[in-house]
């Protein structure tokens, strides 16, 4: 005899979107803590890195209401939470790769970062919705 049980939901996310919203996610964290940064400077990479930063941020919630419009508002909490474990375990081993393994100061793995996030956030992004 088969007992029903009622709480048990499944959950279909393909990994490929998991991974492009895990990156994107990092590098949004890398390009955010760039522009803190480079607050205060006068040059033409803080005002483009706060430009691209505000409107990955918001590009990344509508990709999120886009999901839950679309597949299911329970699925986007679910991507939302796996996106921001594996963002901040990814982000750990970014930073222990540069700093370690590349012998990076801080400061040299912020720029660096900031720079390479310039141009991984748009790309990421466009992977995220390709996935679909």
């Amino acid at each position: 005899m088969d007992i029903p049980v009622p709480f048990i939901v499944t959950v279909n996310i393909p990994i490929p979107v998991i991974i492009a919203c895990a990156v994107y996610n990092v590098f949004l964290f890398q390009l955010h803590y760039f522009t803190l940064y480079l607050r205060g400077t006068r040059q033409v990479i803080p005002f483009v890195a706060t430009a691209l930063s505000s409107a990955a941020w918001l590009y990344g919630i509508v990709y999120l209401i886009y999901w839950g419009y679309k597949f299911g508002w329970l699925e986007a909490v679910v991507l939302y939470a796996i996106v921001l474990i594996l963002g901040v375990l990814f982000s750990l081993i970014l930073w222990a790769v540069c700093s370690t393994l590349l012998g990076l100061k801080k400061k040299s793995t912020n720029i660096m970062l900031g720079l390479i996030s310039l141009v991984a956030v748009p790309v990421s992004g466009y992977f995220m919705w390709q996935f679909l």
